[in-house]
């Protein structure tokens, strides 16, 4: 029987992190001892990383330029195990680029430059639909037009659609069809129902307003530091991993992709978002490393390692 196949929309970049004791003043120049490097980033490409890592046959629909950034993203999809044929080479734009700047203090300025992944079209998905996937990853920075097209050619192969996050100003129309599961972090979900999740009394709150406004079978929510906050609307539970681990799964972008990956080949949602934390924890703990993105063994080794069943 053959794997199955997650279809994977959305933003591929190039991210450059920079590390500065401080911000510059305007007209400045700042010189520091401090961090930088590139590194793949951008929430498609990340989690196809993950997914090719973890055994998923994965499918990456996305655009980078035909530059040396763009270069270096597809030769690292491809070194994972990502299936590009669906990652176009964009020959009028450069390759995306996320600059992050990180004070001493904690604090982080970010500017993306979209470039070529801004210009994805309708016809970059339906080439990529004709590979028929069975589940479709698709997060709202590919646009709302974007976003509505993969959901109805998903609906038209019958597969379910996982998003990852939500834009405050995106009204979601209840004649789309039905997603999956829709994963958010807190600030998203306090932006897109004035509801902060901070409390259990507040979790379903929130869910019950999201319910009123998105058409999804699950509604989950990334708690920081508390785990996970899962409900179908009539069930909830808070699934967090132990104190240890619970305290390392702070890297959300790559949650919905193993969320998806296992609830496709046959997980229970339960089980699909245990999973998905561990591997969050997994990368939070390998953040810094060119290659992040644990295999399956890697991950049963991490489990035993921190008393994780």
């Amino acid at each position: 029987m053959a794997e199955p196949r997650l279809l994977i929309v959305g933003q591929s970049n190039m991210e450059l992190d920079l590390r500065l004791p401080r911000f510059p003043a305007a007209g400045e120049t700042l010189k520091s001892d401090g961090v930088f490097r590139f590194s793949p980033g951008g929430r498609a490409g990340q989690a196809a990383a993950c997914t090719a890592k973890l055994g998923i046959d994965t499918l990456l629909c996305t655009r980078i330029g035909n530059d040396l950034n763009g270069r270096t993203l597809k030769n690292f999809y491809d070194a994972c195990g990502v299936d590009t044929r669906f990652v176009k080479a964009d020959k009028n734009r450069p390759t995306a680029l996320c600059q992050t700047i990180t004070e001493q203090e904690g604090r982080t300025r970010s500017i993306l430059f979209p470039g070529a992944t801004g210009a994805l079209t309708d016809e970059d998905l339906e080439d990529a639909f004709s590979a028929f996937p069975d589940g479709l990853l698709i997060s709202f920075d590919c646009g709302d037009f974007l976003f509505r097209r993969a959901c109805a050619l998903a609906a038209e192969l019958g597969i379910p659609v996982f998003a990852d996050g939500m834009r405050p100003d995106f009204e979601y129309p209840m004649t789309m069809p039905r997603l999956e599961a829709i994963v958010l972090g807190e600030a998203e979900t306090y932006a897109y129902t004035d509801i902060y999740p901070d409390c259990l009394d507040n979790y379903v709150r929130a869910c019950i307003r999201l319910n009123a406004k998105i058409n999804s079978r699950y509604f989950i929510i990334r708690l920081k530091g508390r785990g996970t906050f899962l409900t179908d609307g009539k069930y909830s539970e808070i699934i967090s991993l132990p104190d240890t681990a619970g305290e390392m799964a702070e890297k959300p972008d790559v949650f919905t992709a193993a969320l998806a990956a296992e609830m496709i080949a046959g997980e229970s949602v339960r089980n699909a978002v245990k999973i998905a934390g561990v591997v969050s924890a997994y990368i939070s703990l390998n953040r810094g490393n060119a290659d992040p993105y644990p295999t399956r063994e890697q991950l049963a080794d991490f489990c035993k390692n921190y008393g994780i069943r």
